[in-house]
């Protein structure tokens, strides 16, 4: 029973060796990047259309405040002058724009967060992708065994390797001080 697994298990490799070979490894590369670039643009446009909206609820709050500063300016004459009807139809009016200030507060404060949501996820892709690209340059290159420094690709640097060369940076020129 063990001779069947072990040509099983050859069996199985030679098998597996043959997909790779056939699915081309370069050719799945370039099209997970093209993917990538392509999930990028949709989140890019994804976060205009956002930034679109919310410019528009922005205008539409200045719009109200310039409206309420109005109605303001109107109730003191009508106050002044003692016209109750009218003041009462500026009431509601100022009570109908505050209610949609509050209104268009909220869609903004909404709009803002997935702004925000959207803007981080384009960072982390745009940055998964420069990864990809340079492993998959790297992976192009054909090696000689020669290994010149200068033609070499820049490894990827995250955000966190960053941050802790700067604290690095930091302490030291702080000890010298």
């Amino acid at each position: 029973m063990a001779i069947f697994t072990r040509f099983s298990r050859l069996f199985k490799a030679d098998m597996h060796a043959i997909l790779d070979q056939l699915e081309e490894p370069e050719t799945l590369l370039k099209q997970a990047i093209r993917e990538m670039q392509s999930g990028c643009m949709e989140i890019s446009e994804q976060y205009q259309r956002k930034q679109g909206e919310l410019d528009q609820v922005e205008r539409q709050e200045k719009e109200l405040e310039t409206s309420l500063q109005t109605i303001e300016e109107q109730l003191d004459l009508c106050f002044e002058t003692e016209n109750q009807a009218l003041a009462k139809n500026l009431v509601r009016r100022k009570l109908e724009q505050k209610q949609s200030q509050g209104v268009l507060k909220k869609r903004r404060q909404e709009l803002e967060r997935q702004c925000d949501a959207l803007e981080k996820h384009l960072i982390e892709n745009n940055r998964k992708l420069e990864s990809m690209k340079q492993k998959a340059a790297l992976y192009e290159r054909p090696v000689h065994g020669d290994t010149n420094v200068e033609t070499a690709m820049p490894l990827v640097i995250s955000e966190e390797d960053v941050a802790i060369a700067l604290l690095q940076e930091q302490k030291k020129r702080s000890g010298n001080s």
